[in-house]
């Protein structure tokens, strides 16, 4: 098992890092299953009300710390095709996107 695949606990990054914004803390069964569990149907209403909620906040930067998969869905989202698991991040990557 990767470290990415362990659920690190909400209440643990709640406390842990006060500094963050944590969504969807009232779905406590998506924090224990995990959003890179969820099939397309159910990630995409989820993916794109975080992309509305990025938007509405008219900052210049904003970092999402998720599962590489995850990432891949939310390039999808966002309109890129024709994505492969060639395109996952692999560890500790990182993906740039203007929105």
């Amino acid at each position: 098992m990767l470290k990415c695949d362990i659920h690190y606990p909400l209440g643990m990054i709640v406390t842990d890092h006060s500094d963050y914004i944590v969504l969807e803390k009232d779905h406590p069964e998506l924090w224990k299953t995990g959003i890179n569990t969820l099939s397309e149907s159910a990630f995409a209403p989820l993916g794109l009300r975080l992309i509305r909620w990025i938007k509405a906040l008219r900052v210049k930067r904003v970092f999402i710390i998720t599962h590489d998969g995850t990432v891949t869905n939310y390039r999808c989202l966002l309109g890129e095709d024709g994505l492969t698991r060639s395109d996952f991040l692999g560890e500790a990557g990182w993906y740039k996107v203007k929105i």
